[in-house]
């Protein structure tokens, strides 16, 4: 991740957090706040909030992600 990402990273989990946008406009460093609540104005939709929510709880569910065991030229192991 460059720089630019981690900047974006910061700011979006602040704005998670709930910290105050002038807060989050101060570590930034952006001139107006305007600019802060235009950029990080997703991070508090709630649809946005719970799409990631969603996404984190697959994610933490190792079962779902593994690839299905093969025998062989991709012929699957088990029921199928």
């Amino acid at each position: 991740m460059n720089l630019k990402g981690l900047r974006k990273s910061c700011g979006t989990l602040l704005v998670h957090l709930k910290v105050h946008p002038r807060v989050v406009k101060a570590i930034l460093r952006h001139s107006r706040i305007s600019t802060t609540l235009d950029i990080y104005a997703e991070a508090l939709d709630p649809d946005v909030v719970e799409a990631v929510g969603q996404l984190d709880r697959l994610l933490r569910q190792p079962e779902r992600m593994a690839r299905p065991k093969t025998a062989g030229r991709g012929a699957t192991v088990g029921p199928g």
